[in-house]
């Protein structure tokens, strides 16, 4: 068995610019779960905040554009790993907030149910969520 390491996690980041969890596996010798875990835990990476988190890439500040969103196809990444995150951010940087919709059309997703866990009740002040949800 090839001696496992994180650098054979980032010659795949590499030479991939998203890659599944199979392709992590395969590259660790078809190791286990916990053990590709462990692995990632020492590279800079993302995942998608679509799909399930099905995909990785590795983390490269230059991809993001001015939202920290990077699409590669219908996969999307944020710099901010997870869509609440995500939006936590936009709307804390914003100076007018956000509707639901504006929030939706620039991270392509829907947000209606992260919206209602990310944003406790009378927040209003900082986020309009005026638009029925």
């Amino acid at each position: 068995m090839a001696k496992r390491s994180p650098e054979k996690l980032l010659t795949l980041f590499e030479s991939n610019q998203v890659v599944e969890f199979k392709d992590i596996q395969g590259a660790l010798g078809n190791a286990s779960r916990a053990t590709c875990f462990r692995y990632l835990q020492q590279v800079p990476y993302h995942r998608s905040y679509n799909a399930n988190g099905r995909y990785y890439t590795r983390k490269d500040p230059s991809r993001y554009d001015r939202f920290g969103l990077f699409s590669y196809g219908a996969i999307l990444f944020s710099r901010d790993n997870t869509l609440g995150e995500t939006i936590r951010r936009l709307v804390w940087e914003s100076e007018a907030g956000w509707t639901q919709r504006e929030l939706q059309d620039v991270l392509r997703v829907r947000v209606q149910v992260v919206l209602l866990h990310t944003c406790p009740s009378g927040s209003h002040a900082w986020i309009e969520v005026s638009e029925a949800l």
